[in-house]
């Protein structure tokens, strides 16, 4: 009778452990059947999205309605066909099935907004900011969309903390800034709150693009830590607005500071081939014609200019130019020194002194140099500015030729000592390096 009942024991386990490894197995099974459903769906979804093809959204979602990627790439290509109203329950269906992601809050915000429901899309953007403080994207469309509902001050709190996180954004920031404040560069930086040194050189040459180069220079006093990069971009734009003393301002303060606005003129400290602004700018050496720091036998300290011809050369080239601010109805005085050897021309060597703001106009008498061979001169020249002039361009080339074909050159110039002086009742200040 006892071996009966372990017998019938025995069998009646062995079944039901048969019957948990057939279940286990159908488990496994049912477990891979949903992850590779799942997977297709995924598969499918980024198919939907990045191609906008419906089919693939809307197969996606039939294999996982509940995965929100698969609602959301049917929501992309919903939209993609036009069908607003349909992408944005489709949206909403995303947003339930995963309320803690802020991106689809985002999304629902900006579809809401594109549907015209403002007070929606609000909803939205506040919910996706609640969710990621620190993220730049939803404050940035709350800020927008707060600002073309006429909030302006709640606008620009968004506003400026999104471009706090990401810096890319403060110049979109601010010319929104500008266009709502009708350009008061005061009210722009005080909704734009730069923080940091950087921050005050993008606002400084957006303003600085708008003509206001007070402002912006003000506001570059107050970055002392910016970055060689930042000084040049805002450098140009405020040549390019000829702006010539704040722009000298910031282009010496890579240099020390130093005063005179006639840069270097007896060449001792050489030629950077990127110079921007100020200082000497020269021509590219050429077969005919060739510029070099010579230390022999300078006019007065370590080096002097020499320029080499030999050959048929473009004789309205500037060789040598700098850029120096001057201020209006004042008189200067230039001077330098000059000597030849073996020089012979077919448009004779000069120095002059043009307008920098229009168009070239000369202000100097041109300071014509001799043929052959000369020992060290002095020359000089003297103008006066214009009620509109800040900056002359002082500038050293050659005649035109008198006949028309090759206009050649041959033979060495030396320069050397230029001063650049502002006279006024007989007296005289000098500018120099």
């Amino acid at each position: 009778m006892n071996r009966r009942i372990h017998k019938h024991n025995s069998v009646l386990f062995s079944l039901l452990h048969s019957l948990a490894a057939v279940t286990g197995l159908a488990l496994c099974l049912l477990c891979l059947w949903l992850s590779a459903r799942g997977g297709i769906s995924r598969l499918l979804a980024l198919h939907g999205r990045v191609t906008a093809q419906l089919v693939s959204a809307e197969e996606a979602v039939r294999l996982s309605p509940a995965d929100p990627e698969a609602r959301y790439a049917r929501t992309t290509a919903l939209l993609n066909v036009g069908q607003t109203k349909t992408a944005l329950s489709e949206l909403e269906q995303a947003v339930a099935l995963r309320p803690r992601y802020y991106g689809l809050w985002l999304e629902l915000g900006r579809t809401r907004d594109l549907a015209g429901d403002n007070a929606g899309a609000l909803t939205a953007f506040q919910q996706a900011v609640k969710l990621a403080p620190h993220y730049a994207q939803p404050r940035w469309q709350l800020g927008n969309l707060l600002l073309r509902m006429g909030q302006v001050d709640e606008a620009f709190a968004e506003l400026g903390r999104a471009a706090a996180s990401d810096p890319i954004l403060l110049p979109n920031a601010a010319d929104l800034a500008w266009g709502a404040f009708d350009g008061d560069a005061r009210a722009v930086e005080q909704v734009i709150r730069p923080q940091t040194d950087s921050a005050r050189i993008e606002l400084a040459i957006l303003l600085a693009k708008r003509g206001k180069a007070e402002e912006a220079i003000r506001l570059f006093r107050a970055a002392p830590q910016a970055t060689t990069v930042e000084r040049r971009r805002l450098l140009s734009e405020l040549l390019t607005t000829n702006r010539f003393h704040e722009s000298f301002e910031v282009w010496l303060a890579e240099r020390g500071g130093h005063s005179a606005p006639l840069v270097d003129g007896g060449f001792e400290q050489g030629f950077k081939s990127d110079e921007l602004g100020f200082g000497w700018l020269r021509a590219r050496d050429t077969q005919a014609v060739r510029l070099v720091l010579d230390p022999q036998q300078p006019h007065t300290g370590r080096a002097s200019l020499r320029v080499d011809w030999q050959g048929n050369s473009e004789p309205a080239t500037s060789l040598l130019l700098q850029l120096v601010v001057v201020k209006p109805r004042h008189s200067y005085r230039l001077s330098f020194a000059a000597r030849t050897q073996e020089l012979v021309a077919g448009g004779l060597p000069v120095v002059l002194v043009i307008d920098a703001e229009s168009n070239g106009r000369a202000l100097a008498q041109v300071v014509t140099l001799p043929l052959g061979t000369n020992g060290w001169r002095a020359y000089a020249t003297e103008f006066t500015t214009g009620s509109a002039t800040h900056a002359v361009r002082i500038i050293a080339r050659r005649q035109d030729c008198t006949v028309a074909g090759p206009c050649p050159a041959f033979g060495k110039l030396w320069l050397d000592d230029f001063v650049l002086s502002q006279t006024a009742n007989g007296s005289e200040r000098g500018f120099r390096y």
